[in-house]
Order: C-alpha cells, then sequence, then structure tokens
C-alpha cells in the first residue's frame, strides 16, 4: 500500500526571491512498517492542491512509476480554471 505524504520546502529563485511551496513525499507499507520510498518537491504553492493530490493518489494507488504523469495531468487540469 502507498502513502502519499505533503511536504513543504522553502525555495529561492532570481525572479520570485523566497517562496514556500509544497510537493509529495511516498512511502510503502511493507511488513508492519512504512519505508520511505521518493519524494517529488516544488510541486505548487498551493497547500490546497497538493493536499488533494496525495489524498487522491494514496486513496487510487497510485504507483510510483505512474506519479510524474498524474501530477501533469492534474497541473494541466488545475491551470485551465
Amino acid at each position: 500500500m502507498y502513502l502519499y505524504l505533503v511536504t513543504a520546502q522553502q525555495m529561492h529563485t532570481a525572479e520570485c526571491g523566497v517562496y514556500r511551496t509544497f510537493g509529495l513525499e511516498l512511502f510503502e507499507a511493507a511488513d508492519g512498517a512504512l519505508q520511505r520510498r521518493g519524494e517529488l518537491s516544488d510541486v505548487s504553492v498551493d497547500a490546497a492542491f497538493v493536499c488533494r493530490l496525495a489524498r487522491d493518489c494514496t486513496l487510487e494507488q497510485v504507483e510510483p512509476c505512474h506519479l510524474l504523469d498524474v501530477v501533469a495531468d492534474r497541473l494541466a487540469e488545475d491551470a485551465r480554471f
């Protein structure tokens, strides 16, 4: 079973200066323990968006190999509104 959690970071760019961004951390339940499998940082500055994404990825049990595609699709959908 996969568990996606939200991470928060402070980033800095020359164009934007310092900003807070949110990403995903991936854990897998194995042998009765959670094992960290990876992280995708700087997904969005919208915490609510990343929280919904983490919830949906966990509920749908998104395989890690598909995570980048799922994130790209959701960002594209969000940009249309």
